[in-house]
């Protein structure tokens, strides 16, 4: 399936994937005993938030402004 991705900076992306996944990352789950949070300060935003996966790609969802299927 090709992906048509227009990202929030302006760009623009056609990528190749037969298969992609939903993967959540958010570091500070249970950084504290009391199950609470320090502080993202100390992660990069790009490192934490909803990602795309397939088996050559990594994309933020947090980045993406519209995705399109445009090839089955």
């Amino acid at each position: 399936m090709k992906l048509e991705i227009k990202f929030k900076n302006g760009q623009t992306e056609i990528k190749e994937v037969s298969k992609i996944d939903l993967q959540n990352k958010n570091p500070c789950v249970n950084c504290r005993k009391d199950g609470g949070c320090y502080d993202h300060g100390c992660f990069m935003p790009e490192d934490w938030g909803d990602f795309l996966v397939s088996t050559d790609h990594s994309i933020r969802v947090q980045d993406i402004e519209m995705i399109r299927v445009i090839q089955l």
